[in-house]
């Protein structure tokens, strides 16, 4: 029994030294591959970010519009992006040809692009206050870089969720 489990042993001690010996000639490839993930995922998520906002934006406006809401608050999907989109390309256009005012360009497509989503976060919680509901959104999530993206998804979910409502589904 003892010699038994002595064997089985070595071959556990051995078997665990082949993997760590592989696993350091795999390391680069892994790491290679975490990278090109990682490159790839920016971005992919730039594009369905992109694409979320300007499907919200023009969809909330022509419920707006139809409603009678205030005239729309926002600017649409184009209206939202055009600027953001505008912005963040002059930005490294004028400096890469060391043009005046990059930084300012890039900076307003990212304020452009706040303050749109600060009319979203505020024309949103108003859909749910003319329900009679609870505000889905805090102001504060603005502020807090990164987090503004998560909130997006939350957007996105309670919109659909108040459409759904307004269409009579469960």
């Amino acid at each position: 029994n003892v010699t038994q489990v002595s064997s089985g042993w070595h071959r556990l001690q051995w078997s665990l030294g082949f993997c760590q010996r592989h696993a350091k000639t795999q390391h680069n490839n892994l790491a290679t591959f975490a990278i090109q993930v990682v490159a790839f995922s920016v971005p992919t998520g730039l594009i369905w970010y992109v694409w979320y906002k300007f499907c919200v934006e023009e969809e909330l406006q022509v419920y707006e519009n139809q409603n009678d809401r205030d005239g729309g608050q926002g600017f649409g999907g184009y209206g939202t992006l055009g600027p953001f989109v505008f912005g963040l390309a002059l930005g490294p256009l004028a400096l890469a040809l060391d043009l005046p005012g990059g930084e300012a360009w890039a900076a307003v497509g990212v304020i452009w692009i706040y303050y749109t989503q600060y009319l979203l976060y505020k024309r949103l919680n108003a859909l749910y206050a003319s329900a009679d509901e609870p505000l889905p959104l805090t102001l504060w999530w603005l502020a807090a870089p990164g987090f503004n993206l998560v909130v997006g998804l939350r957007q996105l979910h309670f919109l659909a969720k108040f459409f759904a409502k307004e269409r009579g589904e469960k």
